[in-house]
Order: structure tokens, then C-alpha cells, then sequence
């Protein structure tokens, strides 16, 4: 039970009371998100030490297939790539693998061109397997080393 001082009122501190329980519903919420927006966020690798397979930027970008030449074929074919590509000349770079019986050629179109990442060329391809013969178009790229051509695109040749 409260007790009561001779002319002390206990009322103004009880009105206040019931402001302060008010607040508390307002205040509460704000100061919780106030302080969740503080958190600081960091990469748990700085804390327990990084591990090799973590690393994302490894992971090796996959050229546009050029119909699904493979192994042995897709590297001569890539050399014959970077020699038509490479030269001053229009003339077709030809290219074989007698073990599999596929070959092909590639002619490049047009001079090579500046762009934001190297320099980029068109080019024609022909691929002829035992099963099947396809003329491919595409363009290629030079990487950022500036060495080597990428292929960044290819599809059926249209030569409508």
C-alpha cells in the first residue's frame, strides 16, 4: 500500500506514469530499429581465416560452343581461329584432325574493329564432321591480356 505524506501528492507522478508506459510502446520499437540499422555487417573469412574453394572469381567463363567441337578438334580448330583472325588478309585458315575425320575453315569478315575490351573481328566457319556439315557466323574478341581471341558469339550462318 502506498503511503502518503502529509501534503505530498502522489498524483502528478502517477499521471506521468502512465505518459512514460505510452512512450515505452512508441520508443521501443523506434530505438530497436535504430539500433538494427547500426549493425555492422562483415565477411565471416576475416574472422575464421579464407579457404581456397570460397573463391567465386575462379570460376572460368564458358565460351559460346562452336558446334560442339571438343578436345583435340577445338584446339586446332581454335589455332586456324587465331590465325584467320590475326591477319591483314580475308583468305580462309584451314584446319583438319585426321584421327576424328573433322575439319573446317575459318574466313574473317571485315578488319577488325576497336572496342571497350579489345579488339573484335567477325568471322565465317565451316565444320565438316562425317555425320553432319555446318557454316557457322560469329565474332571474336581479343581477352584482356589482348593475346588471345574469344569467341562471344556464334550461330548458323544466314548468308541471305
Amino acid at each position: 500500500m502506498l503511503s502518503v505524506r502529509r501534503g505530498v501528492s502522489l498524483l502528478p507522478y502517477i499521471g506521468n506514469l502512465r505518459i512514460a508506459k505510452k512512450a515505452a510502446w512508441i520508443v521501443a520499437p523506434l530505438l530497436c530499429f535504430a539500433l538494427g540499422a547500426c549493425s555492422v555487417s562483415m565477411p565471416m573469412g576475416s574472422l575464421i581465416g579464407a579457404h581456397d574453394d570460397d573463391e567465386t572469381g575462379s570460376i572460368e567463363q564458358q565460351q559460346p560452343q562452336m558446334d560442339g567441337l571438343k578436345g583435340e578438334d577445338w584446339q586446332r580448330a581454335k589455332s586456324a581461329l587465331d590465325s584467320a583472325l590475326a591477319s591483314q588478309s580475308k583468305d580462309a585458315v584451314s584446319w583438319d584432325n585426321p584421327a576424328s575425320g573433322t575439319k573446317g575453315s575459318f574466313t574473317p569478315i571485315g578488319d577488325a574493329y576497336d572496342t571497350d575490351t579489345g579488339k573484335c573481328r567477325g568471322f565465317r566457319a565451316a565444320v565438316d564432321r562425317k555425320d553432319a556439315d555446318d557454316a557457322l557466323q560469329g565474332t571474336a574478341c581479343t581477352d584482356k591480356s589482348g593475346g588471345n581471341w574469344v569467341i562471344t558469339d556464334v550461330k548458323p550462318w544466314n548468308n541471305s
